[in-house]
């Protein structure tokens, strides 16, 4: 219903879906939706160049004005999440908050494993 809410012969809004891959298919299903989305997108995970702008772009916006993950920290986090925007972001979340408690100020590789580690502990049964 909201797909067709007009005013005036003009569309008064845009409707925008953002997920991951299963979501293309999930919209296919719906033969009513899918035909009236006019652009459809797939992000593709981001290069090694492009994390290490992402990152930088985010602190930069956060008010961070000195690099606070190394050479060595930046290919582990590259590596640890393919360079999947939203695995990049839970990483460095977590290496802040640990490094905020422990008063780090830079961080290497070896830390950003450790803390990678920590997301993916196991909850006892």
């Amino acid at each position: 219903m909201l797909l067709n809410y007009q005013h005036k012969s003009r569309i008064t809004f845009s409707l925008i879906l953002v997920g991951d891959r299963s979501l293309l298919t999930q919209v296919g299903r719906i033969p009513q939706l899918d035909e009236r989305l006019a652009v459809k997108s797939m992000l593709q995970p981001l290069s090694r160049e492009e994390t290490d702008r992402y990152v930088a772009h985010r602190l930069q916006v956060s008010g961070i004005t000195e690099p606070i993950f190394d050479e060595s920290a930046m290919d582990e986090l590259f590596e640890l999440s393919g360079g999947v925007p939203r695995k990049i972001n839970r990483i460095c979340d977590l290496a802040l908050l640990v490094g905020y408690a422990d008063g780090m100020t830079v961080f290497s590789g070896s830390q950003v494993e450790a803390v990678s580690e920590e997301l993916v502990g196991v909850v006892p049964a």
